[in-house]
């Protein structure tokens, strides 16, 4: 009895199906090349990130250093150019001086002038003198 039960008992459970041993290499063969794929993705994703992230970096630091060179321009520009409009301010306030000097300096000896002129003329020729100058 003990065979004819054992015999119903395979029997009873032939609906399951198992994977013969080939199917099942085959199996295992398909999961370890899809934890290789999926840890190359994974490596594949790590260097991109690395690479991007050099490269944002590198970026980031040619626009500090261009940046940071063109304030320095810009700030011996600007020093360059107050430097010329001080020269230029002190030269426009010399002219002035100058000009200043030149008309009242000239504005004096023509008063001079004309007082010796009348004083050591006579009466008659002071007035012909007045009117020239004049």
């Amino acid at each position: 009895m003990s065979s004819s039960s054992s015999v119903g008992f395979n029997d009873h459970f032939h609906w399951i199906s198992t994977r013969s041993a080939w199917q099942d290499i085959q199996y295992h063969r398909q999961l370890r090349a899809q934890s290789i794929q999926q840890d190359q993705d994974n490596m594949d994703a790590a260097n991109t990130a690395m690479f991007n992230a050099q490269q944002n970096n590198i970026s980031t630091g040619a626009t500090n250093a261009a940046q940071a060179a063109l304030t320095r321009l810009q700030t011996t520009a600007n020093a360059q150019s107050d430097a010329i409009n001080s020269q230029i301010d002190s030269a426009q306030s010399l002219l002035t001086q100058t000009q200043t000097a030149t008309s009242s300096s000239t504005t004096s000896t023509a008063s001079s002038t004309s007082s010796n002129v009348l004083t050591s003329s006579s009466a008659s020729s002071t007035s012909s003198w007045v009117d020239t100058i004049a």
